[in-house]
């Protein structure tokens, strides 16, 4: 039989004798005519390429010349010619060849089999094209041609770790060396975002130069099964991680598995779970740095391959450095080599130490929130995500740099305290740990999550405060089994950051039975004062309480000054949102007190604000309006006049200044606040409607109707883009806006707004106390039509408006009243109006003032004294 030019994997069935007869006597009349596949048979034998014998059954058997044949030389592939096959292995063939445009020699990979989605491999050869990194071979292009796919990159002279392996023994430095440099690149092609799938010693080129290069990255996702094919598994069996031999696709924790299999078996001559033929002399802080990379879980090998790498390059130098040693002759130049040697261990764990606070945020995290954001499908989410990666950005920087003066230079100086150095470490990790948190509750972000992100990373702690960290202040050693506690609890922290207060709360009732009976006080203090916050936000104020009161007992205890202060102010919260307010005020001294020990100006300036809405509610707005304005100079100092807790700050402010009818004051405070939180947030955040609502009520109170329709106009379209059409913040858009039209003379619209209004209300909040105010602006505009106004409308009205305040609630109580008495008022009218001038009374504002000048005129008219 004739038989064309060899395909990879007839070559392979033919070296392991798998063909018929007939098929292997045409196979050897084929390559005694054939040099190119005699070269194809030749490497397939010494690669040992048995590995397609699963994929030669399906391929036969299934397809038409399912194979890769060997291309002769001098064809063309794009701009590449052919010179000659360089190797063969599970991915496919390679070539060299001429690169005709640059007058460069490339190496041209064909992948065996047909590959999948084209763009998926322009995206990842882009990427790889722009890593330029001296321990990754490069790819220059991607090529589609004779049905297959050709990937050309940089030829290298050299040879495969596998075969720098297999040519002598190596001492477990140089080998440690060589990984290094193989590691890098990894690092960087994970910083990038690219994850290689297949780290293995044949993917490892060591070139003639004496340059380690990492190749044929990603490729493993490059390829599709073919049809009729089970689920597969890509890469080498004997280097995957577990997760991937379950059929999960691989990141670059699964890459770290995988680069420490390789270096376990250049260490020791053997595979993991192998009897090493040699593993005396291996260091161990080298056998630790194994152990952790080969974990079973994911989640307790190193956060990422840079992490590996210091705590490897840590483990491969000398810990002990008698640089004076050597030369002291005298016992005063002893004892100084001694200092500088237990510096120099210091310096040593802490390098050991600091590897392993890898940022979480890279340029994968980076991508995968991108995705999250963009499924959520919110109008305002690609604006909101750019200000969660600016931030996270920021804040890796500053992290990446306090890492680094950790453990620098300056430890080697005498008069530099070494007892800061735990403290510091310690505050890293921590900070590490809570970042680690709220990015992966970012990367599978919901609307909830993707609305509350700019605030959630603003509260991340701030890396600066590790440097600040007293000896005094030290935390004691944490206790045995604690660590997986503490992850627990920054998860707990960014699911309340970020408004997921059941999760919370779930999770952290979970959390504080493990730690009761770890028995760690510190921790459990922690522990409840997460429990209680997350019960606070649900309206389960009891047990809030109570959990909230014993974590500041344990806090005195353990002397822990941040547990203590937010305890506290999470008490005067629980208080304020119960209308408890001669109790926040009771609260004041231990808590700002437990605030100004501590420094912190969040929640200084958070207990400020709990303060004065008391005392506002207390009818005190002279000395709420001083704690509003101490919380806005705070929060300018410390975050700058554009931050979104600026922004709330000065909202609250506005409020204060328009109820004492300084609306001029009021109007500029929140016009501030509205700038700071686009700044902060965006022009189409759902927040933003809510502050274009507080202008429009400064406007409408003040008697400037047109100037707030157009700003509830704002309001109402970016809560219906943000929400839907059935959503609370929609409901109180439209009666808030109807009520504007109204006001400006606009009945018909007005109306039409209301009626729209009024349906959203009956599906998301039929007694809530807002719509009151729905109910009374459709009666009026009714009313302004010529149409008779519903009394029993009025009545539902009056009484769900009866936990507004008074000079809110009189104005429905006001309508009610001239409804029940067209003619000649009834005992319950003169009531009614009696009740409506009291509470019109309490406010200043034009547009009340005008209301209670109808009532007193409603009352004469009646004959009823002032």
């Amino acid at each position: 039989m004739s038989l064309a030019c060899l395909d990879a994997d007839t070559a392979a069935a033919y070296t392991a004798h798998a063909l018929e007869p007939e098929e292997s006597r045409a196979v050897e009349e084929h390559i005694d005519s054939c040099a190119s596949c005699r070269e194809l048979i030749s490497m397939v034998a010494k690669a040992g390429w048995s590995g397609s014998l699963t994929s030669l059954t399906s391929s036969r058997s299934g397809s038409e010349g399912g194979g890769t044949p060997v291309l002769p030389r001098g064809t063309r592939v794009g701009p590449f010619e052919i010179d000659a096959p360089l190797d063969a292995g599970g991915m496919g063939l390679v070539y060299a060849a001429h690169d005709v445009r640059l007058d460069r020699r490339v190496a041209l990979k064909c992948l065996r089999e047909r590959r999948g989605d084209p763009a998926q491999l322009l995206r990842e050869a882009k990427l790889m094209a722009q890593l330029a990194n001296p321990n990754v071979v490069p790819v220059y292009d991607v090529i589609e041609a004779y049905g297959q796919v050709f990937i050309a990159m940089e030829l290298v002279v050299g040879r495969s770790l596998r075969q720098w392996m297999e040519a002598g023994p190596r001492d477990w430095k140089t080998v440690v060396d060589v990984f290094l440099d193989a590691g890098a690149g990894l690092a960087a092609a994970h910083a990038a975002g690219i994850v290689h799938g297949d780290v293995k010693p044949g993917n490892i080129l060591v070139g003639d130069d004496g340059r380690v290069r990492v190749t044929d990255f990603g490729l493993g996702t490059f390829v599709t099964e073919r049809p009729g094919a089970s689920t597969s598994v890509r890469g080498t069996p004997a280097y995957l991680a577990p997760e991937q031999r379950t059929g999960r696709p691989c990141d670059a924790l699964g890459d770290q598995y995988s680069f420490c299999v390789s270096l376990h078996e250049a260490l020791t001559g053997a595979l993991p779970g192998a009897r090493p033929p040699r593993m005396a002399g291996l260091p161990r802080g080298v056998r630790r740095v194994l152990t952790r990379g080969l974990r079973e879980d994911p989640g307790q090998r190193y956060p990422s391959m840079r992490a590996l790498l210091g705590a490897l390059r840590a483990a491969r130098s000398p810990r002990w450095k008698w640089a004076l040693g050597a030369v002291a002759t005298t016992a005063a130049s002893v004892g100084l080599a001694y200092v500088f040697g237990v510096r120099q261990v210091e310096v040593e764990q802490c390098a050991v130490a600091a590897s392993e606070l890898a940022s979480p945020w890279d340029a994968e995290s980076k991508e995968a929130l991108r995705g999250a954001f963009a499924r959520t499908r919110l109008p305002y989410a690609g604006e909101t995500l750019d200000k969660v990666v600016a931030s996270l950005d920021g804040w890796s920087a500053g992290f990446e740099e306090a890492r680094g003066r950790a453990c620098a230079a300056g430890w080697f100086r005498r008069e530099t305290p070494l007892e800061r150095l735990p403290g510091q470490l310690s505050c890293l990790k921590d900070r590490a740990r809570e970042a680690r948190a709220l990015v992966n509750l970012l990367r599978d972000a919901d609307a909830t999550v993707v609305q509350n992100s700019v605030t959630a990373t603003e509260h991340l702690t701030p890396v600066e405060r590790c440097a600040q960290t007293a000896p005094a202040r030290t935390a004691p050693a944490d206790s045995p089994g604690i660590a997986p506690l503490r992850e627990q609890l920054a998860t707990v922290n960014a699911l309340m950051s970020s408004a997921k207060y059941r999760e919370a709360r779930e999770l952290a009732q979970k959390l504080m039975k493990d730690a009761e009976a770890l028995g760690d006080t510190r921790f459990l203090a922690s522990a409840k004062l997460g429990l209680g916050a997350s019960q606070v936000w649900l309206d389960d104020y009891a047990a809030a309480t109570a959990n909230l009161l014993e974590a500041i007992r344990l806090a005195d205890v353990t002397q822990d000054d941040r547990t203590r202060a937010q305890a506290w102010v999470r008490l005067g919260q629980a208080e304020f949102r119960q209308g408890h307010h001669d109790k926040v005020l009771f609260l004041q001294g231990p808590a700002l007190g437990a605030c100004e020990r501590l420094g912190d100006v969040w929640l200084h300036s958070e207990m400020y604000l709990f303060l004065g809405g008391s005392l506002s509610q207390l009818g005190r707005p002279k000395e709420a309006q001083a704690l509003f304005e101490n919380a806005v100079r705070m929060r300018i100092q410390a975050y700058g006049e554009r931050d979104y807790r600026t922004s709330f700050a000065l909202s609250s402010l506005g409020n204060a200044l328009a109820m004492q009818g300084d609306l001029a004051g009021g109007t500029d405070a929140h016009r501030r606040a509205l700038v700071a939180a686009q700044a902060a947030l965006g022009t189409s955040h759902p927040n933003i409607g809510v502050l274009h609502g507080n202008l429009a009520s400064d406007y409408l109170y003040g008697l400037q109707a047109r100037r707030a329709v157009e700003e509830l106009e704002k309001s109402r379209a970016i809560a219906e883009a943000a929400h839907g059409p059935k959503q609370l913040n929609v409901a109180r858009a439209l009666t808030s806006l109807g009520g504007a039209l109204l006001e400006a003379g606009e009945p018909q619209r007005a109306l039409e707004t209301f009626e729209r209004a009024e349906t959203v209300w009956d599906d998301v909040a039929p007694k809530h106390p807002s719509r009151a105010f729905c109910l009374l602006g459709r009666n009026l505009a009714a009313q302004a039509l010529g149409r008779r106004m519903s009394l029993e409308e009025l009545e539902r009205a009056a009484e769900l408006g009866g936990a507004l305040p008074g000079f809110m609630r009189g104005r429905i109580q006001l309508e009610l009243a001239r409804a029940l008495s067209p003619g000649k008022a009834s005992p319950r009218a003169i009531a009614l109006m009696k009740e409506a001038r009291a509470g019109l009374s309490t406010s200043t504002l034009p547009l009340v003032q005008r209301e209670l000048g109808r009532a007193n005129e409603w009352l004469h008219a009646q004959g009823v004294e002032p």
